[in-house]
């Protein structure tokens, strides 16, 4: 019988999650080129390693989850801590399935983005309006 030591499943989750991190770094250096540019890729997997280490708090350890809530800290310029409502759809504890807690930061993100865009624009618009 072939027993594998816990130290052994350590290294082989931590060889996963090295390439999960350079994969999903190569997206999002594709997706969002102007806020990872100026990431070096030990920053970038560094920021993504931080990430992971908190949606696994959550429960959360699907690889296409990690990947779309990574999409959404760079959509937020990486202030994920600076929204209150993020940690609460991960935290949410009436929500069982880690993948709909995601869907609901996902779908919350995109909102924020937008209100994010348009507020920008409107004050763009209003700094060019002749007084």
């Amino acid at each position: 019988m072939l027993t594998i030591r816990p130290e052994q499943i350590e290294a082989i989750r931590a060889a996963r999650d090295e390439t999960l991190l350079r994969e999903v770094a190569a997206s999002l250096r594709e997706a969002f080129p102007a806020v990872t540019e100026p990431l070096d890729d030990d920053a970038l997997r560094g920021r993504l390693r931080e990430l992971l280490g908190c949606v696994r708090q959550h429960g959360i350890d699907g690889e296409q989850d990690f990947a779309r809530l990574a999409n959404v800290a760079v959509a937020l310029a990486w202030r994920y801590d600076a929204h209150p409502w993020l940690e609460q759809y991960l935290a949410d504890s009436s929500v069982a399935d880690p993948a709909e807690r995601v869907r609901r930061v996902v779908s919350h993100g995109v909102r924020e983005k937008e209100r994010q865009e348009k507020n920008w624009r409107a004050r763009r618009a209003f700094k060019g309006s002749p007084s």
